[in-house]
């Protein structure tokens, strides 16, 4: 784990493994480790070498020990801070160790406490007994970091120098305290640790003042923000907490002091943040065993790290089912979104209380993955990157003949070596997922509620702007597409949706329907069969249009390319009726195509009937109802006695497709007003 800061937040806490970007420790730090790396089954602690001043300078001797010896040590919780250039210098088994100013006020106070108490106290503190040089030494030390904290005979939470101002001047000459100063018992019932110290403010009339404001700046320390210490904290089973000069806490007292000098409406401020709420949400729940990795991610999102790795690795000793996770600080944070997805799938977790398209976006917040670290699968020899997407990028689409008909999908285009790669440890799992129940863990499982079948693609949302001729044309379609009793309510839809796709964004429209990777077959067998036996609407005007778009389109100076652009569909449901009638979809979208709901997106899935695919189906893209877009009522676009179909079916997701799905949900579209 690593400890350290982010560059807006002065003194923060972040956990024990150094932070990439702040660059490699300095040279004279390796010293001390000697090119000797310890296992999984091991680990180094320090002891503070005694001193008679504080100006004297720290020594500490580092020893490596076994797990199995039992060893008896302190656990460091503290907050790295940030990297200065002045940074303090200590002597380790006899080298130069250069370390943060935090922790170095750490070991002098604890040095200045074993001299009083504890002399020969042995510590486990991350900066100093992880080597931080060695990142296979760090990813091993980090799997076993909650087993650290939960064996230390104590884990002592330092909260850094500062607080100092708050404590009772000390007369050197006896030890004793001003006359003029009283300490903090007079207005906390005499509560003094087993140390005898404690903290100390000025009495008189302005005592529960300094009180107040000392309790008001430990509650929001940027200690309690930190990712690592919510494991740190829960895992220990004695706890105190130290700062300023000699201030001594055990954890009950130290919550005594702060609920006895907390205001009200401080409490109230501090709700989610601060020692009291962790307490109330992290240690006294760990004791009912009430944590599980999904529930942490979302509890915690907002814990702040330099390493966004740790985002989800500060969490991984607190999940009951956080065993076996893959700790890594040389991936991607893509790669890590993918563990996270892949390790709550292979386990199960990813069920109807935790849709799997919500999940995903957690997580990708959490660990702010840039769209541009997107890695798509390999292409057959020769085949270009579907849509005019580059390499890397995140809407990647299918390759598109005149009116809108697809030659050929991302999945059709995908290296078949890539697909069968999908499979982790067995070969030809393809084969396997075109069960009803694929168990890969990369094939991401959502029942889906079917809207209904694209009877007939259209032009781009771009055409229908530019060129007022091709919008008559499809709009003049609805009367031969749909039967009388759904004439009328097709075209008050239509004009809604027109009326907002004449001022929307262009740019906005195409994030949100976009082609996806789809690495992953299924088969379509909960899908209706009505759906499975598709013939294409025969409409004369229909093939007016597409001659005109495909003209147009290959005239236009766009920087959108046709084949990327949205396409306008009309859709019809497979069995009863629908109040979906039509909508925009991805530009890959073929006659056909089946549009789903899954949680606030529409997914575009693709059935194929004959080639090497005959049989199976997979998702190619997203899409956009008429409800959608303009964000109005939806019984607006439907008769008040329609019959609505809700048929649901199971549909599979690869990690790619999931990427981009999950990344959507955050912009889901527009308003009444003409945004998308």
């Amino acid at each position: 784990m690593t400890k350290t800061a982010d560059a807006a937040q002065p003194g923060a806490y972040v956990a024990v493994l150094p932070l990439r970007g702040h660059g490699p420790p300095k040279p004279e730090n390796a010293l001390p480790y000697r090119d000797k790396a310890i296992d999984s089954n091991g680990l180094r602690l320090l002891t503070i070498e005694p001193a008679a001043n504080d100006d004297d300078p720290v020594v500490c001797t580092l020893v490596e020990t076994r797990f199995g010896d039992k060893p008896k040590f302190h656990a460091l919780s503290y907050t790295w801070g940030h990297k200065a250039p002045d940074d303090p210098t200590i002597m380790l088994n006899g080298f130069p160790f250069v370390v943060r100013r935090n922790l170095f006020d750490a070991l002098i106070f604890f040095r200045r406490q074993n001299q009083a108490a504890d002399a020969g106290r042995q510590f486990w503190i991350d900066a100093i007994c992880i080597n931080q040089s060695d990142v296979e030494e760090r990813n091993r030390q980090v799997r076993i970091m909650d087993q650290i904290y939960f064996r230390a005979t104590e884990v002592v939470v330092w909260l850094g120098k500062a607080y100092e101002r708050f404590e009772v001047p000390v007369r050197p000459e006896s030890g004793a305290q001003s006359d003029d100063w009283d300490g903090i018992t007079t207005a906390t019932n005499n509560n003094t640790n087993d140390r005898g110290v404690g903290t100390a403010v000025h009495s008189g009339r302005n005592a529960y003042g300094r009180q107040w404001e000392l309790c008001g700046q430990l509650q929001v320390d940027p200690y309690w923000e930190r990712v690592w210490i919510l494991q740190e904290i829960t895992k220990a089973w004695t706890l105190h907490v130290h700062f300023g000069r000699r201030s001594s806490y055990t954890w009950d007292e130290f919550l005594v002091f702060l609920r006895s000098n907390t205001r009200r409406e401080d409490a109230r401020a501090g709700q989610q943040a601060g020692p009291l709420w962790l307490h109330e949400s992290l240690r006294a729940k760990d004791q009912r065993g009430a944590h599980t990795l999904i529930e942490l991610l979302h509890d915690h999102r907002l814990a702040k790290c330099a390493d966004r790795h740790d985002k989800v690795y500060g969490l991984l000793g607190m999940a009951t089912n956080g065993s076996g996770f893959p700790i890594d600080y040389n991936k991607s944070l893509f790669d890590v979104w993918v563990d996270t997805m892949v390790f709550l799938n292979g386990k199960r977790l990813l069920t109807a209380e935790h849709n799997v398209v919500f999940v995903g976006q957690l997580v990708r917040e959490i660990l702010q993955v840039a769209d541009s670290d997107l890695r798509l699968p390999s292409l057959v020899a020769g085949s270009a990157q579907p849509g005019g997407a580059q390499p890397g990028g995140a809407q990647p689409g299918g390759t598109q003949s005149s009116g809108g008909a697809a030659q050929a999908t991302f999945v059709e285009q995908i290296d078949a070596r890539d697909r069968v790669d999908m499979a982790t440890e067995k070969r030809h799992v393809l084969d396997r997922l075109t069960r009803p129940a694929p168990t890969h863990p990369q094939a991401y499982h959502h029942h889906a509620t079917v809207l209904g079948q694209i009877l007939l693609v259209g032009p781009s949302t771009e055409s229908i702007v530019a060129e007022p001729g091709t919008l008559s044309l499809w709009t003049g379609l609805i009367d031969d597409l749909y039967d009388a009793g759904q004439v009328k309510d097709a075209h008050v839809e239509s004009n809604n949706l027109i009326r907002v796709l004449l001022h929307a964004d262009e740019a906005q429209m195409a994030a949100a329907c976009v082609s996806v990777p789809s690495t992953v077959l299924f088969a379509p067998e909960t899908f209706p069969v009505e759906a499975r036996e598709f013939k294409a609407a025969d409409v004369p005007g229909a093939a007016v249009l597409a001659e005109t778009d495909s003209t147009e389109s290959s005239s236009s100076t766009s920087s959108t390319s046709s084949s990327a652009a949205p396409r306008l569909y009309y859709l019809e449901a497979i069995t009863g009726a629908t109040r979906h009638k039509m909508g925009v979809a991805a530009g890959l979208v073929k006659a056909g195509d089946i549009v789903c709901e899954v949680g606030p997106q529409r997914l575009l899935v693709r059935l194929f009937h004959e080639g090497p695919l005959a049989g199976r189906a997979c998702v190619v893209g997203t899409a956009l109802t008429t409800e959608d877009v303009c964000r109005a009522n939806a019984h607006a676009y439907s008769a008040q006695n329609m019959r609505i179909i809700d048929r649901y079916a199971d549909i599979y997701l690869g990690k790619e497709a999931l990427y981009v799905i999950s990344g959507l949900a955050s912009r889901h579209p527009g308003s009444a007003s003409g945004t998308v």
